[in-house]
């Protein structure tokens, strides 16, 4: 997509959207979700800065996480590994990292939950056809347009010959949409078109205010700030294009006769052909994509041949930098960070990423409490039973701090073992089974570290060995080493 010099923004497929247009796709986002849908859609395509604002705020989480029971007791903590396999099986980093880029670009994300192959899966519900209709007991109420599955046939609304097909995609989903798509056909009113999902098997998160249909999407309000982006920068193709060409001259060899050429017409005319045929071959293999080749041709003495280069001056570049600074603050990801650049002093850098993690921790608080609700329907646990699920706040970025913090926690006030085990190693759980490894092993007995000055301490009696100088014999000593030894100089404690 670009902006014309017609005032029209034309898309990467053909489609014309006039400035009238995205004013109003940007003023009004619910109202044109699916055109606001279909020009994210093609902004993350189409624009380097911003698919790297997005992709690398999808990668920074380390989704280190912990699942804890709500009451402690034996029945409980089977429930607990019973949530560690469905994690195992959901594969949940998977869905964690898509929500987090949807989240960001378009403003929300859902999910659906269904028992496949005897075990949980989630099935990614199209952003163009959920809307969020409003909050029950602190969820959100998600409704899906049943639509969608005539459009993924190209199917009239009103012909059912194709409906196969579609039977074919519903066998996809849960049986529930199946029931909703046929009542939605046998009575085709707005009611029945659009599907209530079960909230508790639902995962939706939204950005932004929470009474919209939809969520803030973090790329449209820099939609202009793209767009002229890509503008300037077709500009800049079309100058290079236009003007960044050459200009051969050819100089006749000049007689004793001033301004008379020495050779006659024929040799000129030949000459010049033979020039010309040069140049073109040249231009031609540039075109091809050659990189290097050479061309011959003969020449008279004194013949000379001149190149002048044009256009260089159109070539410069002077607001390329500025509207790439502007277009990364509007996304909230300094060039310094986004290119791995310096020329941010440290301690703006630093707010800037600390900014970034505080919208990511956000969103996995968020997606915490969906994947919960997740585990406590799947296994059908209640208030008594049930499990607690988190996602801790720690990312690349500020890994290093955070387990600082908490082994001083730990070593301080008597913190967590399993905290400092996930900011240490990521994954608490893995962790703690290749503990049990070893200990199973023996490693300790089998492999005993080395003994140095950090791992032997005063009661570890090995050998007698106090350290410092081995011990002489009484017989090898000097008559004053008798002396010290005897009197038990060595002994007393030095001042």
């Amino acid at each position: 997509m670009f902006f014309s010099s017609d005032m029209n923004y034309t898309s990467l497929h053909g489609h014309i959207y006039s400035k009238y247009q995205i004013d109003n796709i940007i003023n009004n986002p619910d109202y044109y979700h699916v055109e606001k849908c279909k020009i994210i859609d093609m902004m993350m395509k189409s624009s380097g800065i911003v698919s790297n604002v997005i992709l690398k705020s999808k990668a920074l989480p380390l989704l280190s996480h912990i699942v804890m029971p709500n009451k402690c007791n034996d029945n409980n903590f089977k429930n607990v590994q019973k949530a560690y396999k469905f994690l195992r099986d959901l594969h949940h980093e998977l869905y964690t990292r898509d929500g987090l880029r949807n989240y960001l670009a378009y403003g929300e994300a859902v999910y659906y939950l269904q028992h496949k192959e005897n075990k949980p899966s989630l099935i990614p519900l199209d952003k163009q056809y959920i809307k969020f209709e409003g909050l029950k007991n602190n969820e959100f109420i998600v409704s899906f347009n049943l639509d969608y599955f005539d459009d993924q046939v190209n199917i009239e609304r009103s012909n059912y010959d194709n409906e196969l097909e579609v039977v074919d995609i519903l066998r996809n989903y849960p049986k529930e949409f199946a029931a909703a798509y046929h009542k939605y056909k046998n009575n085709m009113s707005i009611r029945n078109q659009w599907f209530l999902l079960d909230r508790n098997k639902t995962f939706a998160v939204k950005r932004g205010i929470l009474d919209s249909e939809h969520g803030e999407s973090l790329i449209m309000p820099v939609i202009k700030d793209i767009l002229f982006s890509k503008e300037y920068i077709e500009s800049l193709r079309d100058n290079i294009r236009d003007n960044s060409s050459q200009i051969w001259g050819l100089e006749q060899p000049e007689s004793e006769r001033k301004g008379v050429c020495s050779l006659n017409r024929e040799q000129q005319k030949m000459q010049f052909d033979n020039f010309n045929n040069a140049i073109n071959k040249q231009n031609m293999q540039s075109k091809n994509g050659y990189a290097s080749f050479a061309t011959s041709f003969v020449v008279a003495p004194g013949t000379k041949i001149h190149k002048m280069d044009f256009g260089n001056e159109l070539l410069k570049n002077p607001m390329r930098k500025e509207t790439n600074d502007q277009l990364s603050i509007g996304l909230g990801f300094g060039m310094g960070i986004l290119g791995g650049e310096s020329k941010d002093n440290f301690a703006s850098q630093k707010l800037n990423i600390d900014l970034i993690l505080s919208e990511i921790y956000e969103y996995l608080g968020l997606a915490s409490k969906q994947i919960e609700k997740l585990i406590k329907t799947y296994y059908n646990f209640n208030d008594d039973n049930s499990v607690t699920f988190t996602y801790f706040n720690v990312s690349k970025m500020d890994k290093e701090k955070k387990f600082n913090d908490a082994k001083e926690l730990y070593t301080m006030a008597g913190g967590s073992r399993v905290y400092l085990y996930a900011m240490g190693a990521d994954d608490p759980q893995s962790y703690m089974k290749l503990l049990d490894m070893e200990k199973h092993l023996n490693l300790d007995e089998k492999y005993p570290p080395n003994q140095t000055s950090f791992t032997l301490s005063p009661k570890d009696n090995v050998s007698d060995d106090k350290g410092g100088r081995p011990t002489k014999d009484d017989d090898k000593l000097s008559v004053s080493g008798e002396k010290t030894r005897a009197n038990g100089y060595n002994e007393q404690p030095k001042k």
